[in-house]
């Protein structure tokens, strides 16, 4: 866990983040600590454009059934396996496998 570094990160104190920066748990993100993350990547205030953002990229992936895969054919091009992931990768899987999981629904990244 990153240890907190000012008063600013005492909302990510008990919150596990990974050598990146990423919460390792995502599902113990809350609002709260929205102003110490943005600290860390230089955003000393958060408009209200940020929050949009925020809002809608959580929205994306929470309600809308969105999952995080890893490509077979990059996983296989670099020799990686599952456990080079973060845990909450669910699955590797082909591009076929993937348009068949977002048949339907909108594809953001390929």
């Amino acid at each position: 866990m990153i240890p907190a570094d000012n008063h600013r990160d005492a909302a990510l104190a008990s919150v596990e983040l990974n050598e990146e920066g990423f919460f390792v748990h995502p599902e113990q993100w809350t609002k709260a600590m929205v102003p110490a993350l943005a600290a860390r990547v230089g955003i000393r205030k958060l408009s209200d454009r940020h929050w949009q953002v925020i809002r809608f990229t959580r929205h994306q992936f929470l309600d809308t059934g969105a999952g995080l895969y890893a490509c077979k054919a990059s996983v296989d091009l670099f020799g990686l396996t599952k456990e080079d992931f973060i845990p909450q990768a669910q699955d590797i899987i082909t591009v076929g496998e993937f348009y068949e999981k977002a048949a339907g629904g909108q594809i953001i990244f390929t």
